[in-house]
């Protein structure tokens, strides 16, 4: 699970996505509406038990929810569990403040699965409004989530869009790499040679050992 972040451009945060978020100086302060959340979203929800847990316990949604101009969901709008099988269908709505902090209530209707609900509190929706990041709580665990916009007009390249330095942050549940299995993180930087698709990166393990360095060759992660 990782978060990247354009180096020249800020720090990424988030994750399980890839992120470049270009600071301006404002000409004007901005405003923000439930007219901003209207469209369909990519999904991403990672959530761990309240109290103890081991990493099989950190559980993952994903999917795609749809909104109108009021926040509320429409459309076929589905979230899925890490298993690939247990699968919810979305329903209510969610409110934006003139500051663009988002709160509001997800319900999941369960498919063969408990329903629930993810519930959002001060989230916060980019200057962009391509992407909302927040804290939550789903089916009575708490986690991260992020919203990602999709927009069917835009068009990316591996050069022009993923070459260059990034910042890396990784979080994984379980590795047999630190602590015989325990939940561990990385971080560091890494770059992207867009016209070759090769990676090098300086990268280290929440142990303090070593995962890459970028004096290990022109291929030193990925």
């Amino acid at each position: 699970m990782s978060a990247l972040g354009r180096r020249q451009w800020g720090v990424g945060f988030a994750l399980f996505v890839l992120g470049c978020l270009a600071v301006v100086a404002p000409v004007q302060a901005q405003t923000f509406s439930a007219a901003d959340l209207e469209g369909t979203w990519q999904v991403f929800q990672l959530a761990t038990p309240r109290g103890v847990l081991t990493g099989v316990d950190v559980r993952s949604y994903s999917g795609e929810v749809s909104f109108d101009s009021t926040g509320v969901v429409t459309g076929v709008s589905t979230l899925t569990a890490d298993d690939g099988i247990t699968s919810y269908t979305v329903s209510g709505n969610l409110s934006v403040s003139i500051g663009g902090v988002v709160n509001g209530t997800l319900l999941l209707t369960g498919v063969g699965a408990p329903s629930g609900a993810l519930v959002v509190r001060e989230a916060r929706l980019l200057t962009s409004r391509f992407t909302l990041v927040g804290a939550a709580t789903v089916l009575g665990q708490v986690g991260l989530f992020t919203f990602v916009k999709r927009d069917d007009t835009q068009t990316f390249t591996q050069t022009d869009d993923l070459g260059g330095d990034w910042d890396y942050h990784e979080l994984t549940p379980s590795t047999n790499a630190v602590n015989t299995g325990d939940a561990a993180w990385t971080k560091g930087s890494i770059t992207f040679h867009g016209d070759s698709g090769c990676t090098e990166a300086d990268l280290d393990r929440s142990d303090g050992t070593v995962r890459a360095r970028r004096s290990d060759g022109p291929v030193s992660f990925g």
